[in-house]
């Protein structure tokens, strides 16, 4: 005898719950080999099995077609007396013949189980298993198809309850046929599986649409915990104008009164049973959503009992949770994740909620308003003092349609500075006319958990406290954006530079780009992304002060001539004092990042820009540099020098024999040649003037395993040198991008250049792309220039 057999069902049943609680497929295949062990192991385990088949376990394998073979299954135990024509015919449980009178299929086998009699949770839902979701015209059956068309069916179509507008447009009497098909399908079966076993019912999923004859026996539904109404018929149609026809209107009224009646007689006969009443928002028609209202939400919340100690809540439980606020125990509390209105009036009628969720770790809400958060700033108070009972561990915060009317950031980053790990503020409401500045960081105080920081301005200009980065020295992730795109240089007030030694990505738009102090970059050597835009990096052109006041923001005075930086001077500046702006921090550009990976500069940051930083970016791979403008009036001259540097240490006379080598020689070998060896994309646009010797340095020397390149706006060389430069040093080179025009076909002979489309596939080309300005025609360079 097989050792489960001799088991007492006591102990099997131990056995087959924690199988059961797998709630995977493992599990449920491991019990459906069970039921064909033996008798006594199958009519144990069938309860596991069917107490709740359409969820529970078999969600890892829910499928229509699963779900309707689970239907036939529990079909099978009830008479075909008891069934309607329409459930027999779907499930082929009879046929109809000419005299349209019913005869069921052959009989089948005494079955061994009663699946039946296990079930607990009868829900599954019409969009799993209707006709209409598995079958299409073809593969219906002549009697379903018969029984569809027929006078008997449509006479039992509700289609004066269907909105005019609705019925045309159903493109067929086929398809508005299907449309209650499904529903007639859907309310018959579940019906016919749900009124033998009443009294055992634990959670029930029911069409809308059958309230009233469930209402009829609710006396028997003494063990519902869990009732789900499906909204399938269309209640309510919205027209393009935007109104409600009188008629729907009142049958969405009839509606909801119904649902409302069945929940208060459910709750009066069986007070506490009912716990969980939801409906399915559901697209049951095409073109048609529907819902129900919140204040009929609200009206049956109120009816079922305060949720158990919940511990998440969410737009799914929030408006049933704040159904009964002083009730509730929020202990548990460690997420809440809602929005919108309902959430700000809650909060506002209940102000003590969020204090008495004492475990609190994750937040992602909408603004509660200013002074929101002021008992947290009370009880940090008081921690100080020493006289706390406690903190809320506040860790993770998300404030989403941000304003400048509340204070709740500040008041958060101060309350919870201990425990705060992540921040992300989101201000996206629309304002016209100027935009109107928030600020980060006022009040703040060390903030030693925080390591991602992430506030995103659309709209408004954010103002960082010069603080800021010394209160959060552990930031990994760092990302304050604005809309700031035109500015004056005087306005600005740098923050002080902070130590972000463990910062692996810094994103800085607008005019936390323009505050920024350059000197934090001194302790970033774990950075690997960084990003600092005066504007925003997907604009085509940006706004560059002019000249004279970029400078004399920063203390420079240059007498060589400042309408274009670079041409290969070498000279330093002479730094003045100008009392009538605030002076910016210099930027050095000699800081060694050597995890950086991707740099994007825009505006006065591209334009200033000093190659020689690339010596302490031995991992940069892309490297971005955007600095065009409307007017073009602000140049950059590259020359060789540019991309070389002088050695930092003084060599030894045993390093140089003074017989041998010039002076003019050993002058030379002190400059070192800028190279960034990972560097594989490189974009830089805007007024750059290079002539034809900086070509070699720029796509292969200094940047050897350069693939993709963009120099639109860049000027100074010839046609023939780019092409020279290409075929005989930057062949690793695959895509290239210039503004230089496209060539003429006297050109493209003499240089060898085809264009992609149209070419002789018999000729050997070099596997890169070229675009010129223009339409965007893909070029290709040929091996042989003959």
């Amino acid at each position: 005898m097989d050792p489960l057999s001799r088991l007492p069902p006591e102990c099997l049943e131990c056995i087959l719950e924690f199988i059961a609680n797998g709630n995977n497929k493992q599990s449920l295949a491991s019990l459906t080999a069970l039921l064909r062990v033996n008798r006594y192991i199958a009519t144990v385990s069938v309860a596991f099995l069917y107490r709740s088949p359409f969820s529970g376990l078999a969600s890892a394998v829910s499928t229509s077609s699963y779900q309707r073979n689970i239907v036939c299954t529990l079909l099978s135990d009830i008479s075909v007396g008891n069934m309607s024509k329409a459930v027999a015919l779907e499930f082929n449980i009879i046929s109809i013949t000419n005299t349209e009178k019913r005869d069921p299929l052959p009989p089948l086998p005494p079955r061994p189980l009663n699946y039946l009699c296990h079930l607990r949770h009868l829900d599954f839902t019409m969009y799993m298993f209707a006709t209409i979701m598995m079958k299409v015209r073809s593969r219906v059956s002549r009697d379903e198809l018969a029984f569809i068309q027929g006078e008997e069916f449509w006479k039992s179509c509700p289609i004066d309850r269907v909105h005019p507008t609705l019925l045309q447009k159903c493109k067929s009497r086929w398809e508005l046929a299907w449309y209650f098909h499904q529903m007639a399908i859907y309310r018959e079966t579940v019906w016919t599986l749900a009124s033998p076993i009443l009294d055992q019912l634990e959670s029930l999923t029911a069409p809308l649409s059958d309230i009233h004859r469930y209402t009829q026996v609710i006396d028997h539904l003494g063990r519902l915990e869990t009732l789900v109404f499906i909204l399938d018929e269309v209640l309510v149609y919205e027209s393009y104008g935007g109104i409600f026809d009188a008629a729907s209107k009142m049958r969405q009224e009839e509606a909801m009164l119904a649902m409302i009646h069945f929940v208060e007689e459910h709750t009066r006969l069986f007070k506490g049973v009912l716990k969980t009443v939801n409906c399915l928002e559901r697209r049951v028609f095409p073109h048609v959503y529907q819902s129900w209202p919140s204040d009929v939400r609200k009206q049956i919340y109120r009816l079922l009992p305060p949720i158990n100690q919940p511990d998440v809540i969410n737009k799914h439980n929030w408006m049933r949770v704040m159904s009964h606020p002083t009730t509730t125990d929020f202990r548990h509390v460690h997420d809440i994740n809602t929005k919108g209105d309902h959430w700000k009036d809650a909060v506002r009628d209940y102000p003590q909620f969020l204090q008495r969720c004492r475990s609190l770790k994750r937040l992602d809400v909408s603004p509660v308003g200013k002074g929101g958060f002021e008992w947290a700033i009370q009880e940090k108070r008081l921690a100080n003092l020493g006289s706390s009972n406690g903190l809320v561990p506040l860790e993770r915060v998300t404030l989403r349609d941000y304003n400048s009317s509340t204070d709740e950031v500040n008041d958060i980053a101060f309350a919870f500075s201990d425990t705060l790990q992540f921040l992300l503020v989101c201000v996206t409401l629309e304002v016209e006319g100027p935009s109107p500045t928030i600020g980060i960081g006022q009040g703040w105080i060390n903030m030693p958990a925080l390591t991602h920081l992430n506030v995103e301005a659309r709209n408004y200009q954010l103002l960082v406290d010069q603080m800021l980065f010394a209160h959060c020295p552990n930031l990994f992730q760092v990302s304050l954006t604005d809309s700031t795109t035109i500015y004056r240089c005087q306005d600005i007030v740098p923050t002080l530079p902070g130590h972000l030694e463990r910062i692996t990505n810094l994103k800085l738009e607008g005019w936390p780009a323009l505050a920024f102090h350059p000197e934090t970059l001194r302790y970033a050597s774990e950075l690997r992304v960084l990003l600092i835009c005066a504007s925003p990096p997907y604009l085509h052109t940006c706004f560059i002060p002019p000249v004279e006041e970029l400078n004399r923001s920063y203390g420079i005075h240059e007498d060589i001539s400042q309408d274009a930086i670079g041409a290969g001077t070498q000279e330093s500046p002479t730094e003045t004092t100008f009392p009538d702006m605030m002076r910016r921090p210099m930027w050095s550009w000699d800081w060694m990042l050597p995890q950086l990976a991707t740099m994007t500069l825009t505006g006065e940051f591209a334009y200033r820009f000093q190659f020689h930083l690339l010596r302490g970016c031995p991992s940069l791979t892309h490297l971005t540099l955007k600095m065009a403008t409307d007017q073009d009036n602000h140049v950059r001259i590259l020359t060789r020098s540019d991309f070389f540097m002088q050695r930092t240490t003084i060599a030894t006379f045993d390093d140089i024999d003074p017989t041998t080598v010039s002076a003019s020689s050993r002058r030379r070998r002190k400059a070192i040649r800028v190279i960034a060896p990972a560097l594989i994309s490189l974009t830089i646009s805007g007024y750059w003037i290079m002539d034809n010797t900086v070509l070699p340095l720029l796509l292969h020397e200094s940047f050897s395993k350069l693939r993709e390149v963009s120099i639109r706006g860049s000027r100074g060389f010839s046609l023939e040198a780019l092409v020279d430069c290409l075929r005989t040093k930057a062949k690793h080179i695959s895509r290239l991008e210039t503004s230089l025009p496209e060539p003429s076909m006297n050109e493209r002979m003499q240089l060898g250049i085809c264009p992609k489309q149209g070419r002789n596939t018999e000729l050997e080309v070099w596997h890169f792309k070229i675009f010129f300005a223009g339409n965007g025609k893909e070029f290709m360079l040929l091996r042989d220039r003959g």
